[in-house]
């Protein structure tokens, strides 16, 4: 039998910079409660800039984001005068500090649209969503839907990448001594690229990671894709998914004694 390590490996699959900024915020979560692990930047996408417009065709009543990725392109575009309607309070509380009436989200783009109903009118005008790509849900659409007059503009792509070479001997050596992998997933696309990087690493699929779902849909998706989740977050909120992620690693050993 395989021993195990005391001590968990996170892994924050995120694209830089948002990783850096997440395993900072796990380390002194984990810090101050007492608990350990290892905590590892592996980002499993890069963001591309978007090519973009010189300007906007016409001014719009309110500008939405999903990603902070997007932060750039709009603060090139658009005017500081516009409210942003943004997927969460992290990515609000950056558009707030470039200078924006920023309203929060309930946390995914899919719950974002109600939001929108009780806060502003499609009689208002026009609606500008910056976005990137992939898609995982067709907000502009389903805006269309009721009625809104909406613009889009692609202001990233995130493009896919394997883990690289020393986060594969990383996993190798853990996958040899028992040790236990945590991986925060979350967006589906997310849980797709773990997927895909999982298995293009040809790790033992005896000893998956823990994976720590941030909604119920992203934890259908590694369910499907094999990496059924340890746990899934009833509501996306970070602080809950700090939480659940300290938990995870008491379980697996990573506590101070």
């Amino acid at each position: 039998m395989k021993a195990t390590t005391a001590e968990p490996l996170v892994l924050v699959t995120r694209p830089e910079p948002a990783a850096s900024r997440f395993a900072r915020r796990l380390h002194d979560h984990l810090a101050g409660s007492g608990a350990r692990a290892e905590i590892r930047v592996a980002p499993l996408a890069r963001i591309a800039p978007a090519p973009l417009p010189a300007r906007l065709d016409k001014r719009p009543r309110a500008a939405i984001l999903t990603s902070r990725n997007a932060l750039p392109a709009l603060t090139r575009l658009v005017p500081r005068d516009v409210p942003v309607f943004t997927v969460g309070k992290s990515t609000a509380a950056a558009v707030h500090q470039a200078g924006y009436e920023a309203v929060a989200g309930p946390g995914t783009a899919r719950r974002l649209a109600p939001l929108l109903q009780r806060r502003l009118s499609p009689s208002e005008g026009p609606l500008l969503y910056l976005h990137g790509a992939p898609l995982a849900h067709d907000l502009a659409g389903e805006l269309a839907g009721l009625g809104y007059d909406v613009a889009t503009l692609l202001a990233y792509r995130q493009e896919p990448r394997p883990f690289d070479e020393d986060i594969r001997t990383l996993l190798r050596a853990a996958d040899e001594r028992g040790r236990t992998v945590i991986v925060p997933v979350l967006s589906p696309m997310s849980a797709q690229y773990l997927a895909d990087a999982w298995a293009g690493a040809a790790l033992s699929a005896d000893r998956p990671p823990r994976t720590v779902a941030f909604s119920p849909r992203i934890g259908a998706t590694l369910e499907r894709r094999g990496l059924a989740p340890a746990v899934v977050l009833d509501r996306p909120e970070s602080d809950a998914l700090m939480a659940a992620l300290e938990t995870l690693v008491r379980r697996h050993g990573g506590a101070l004694r």
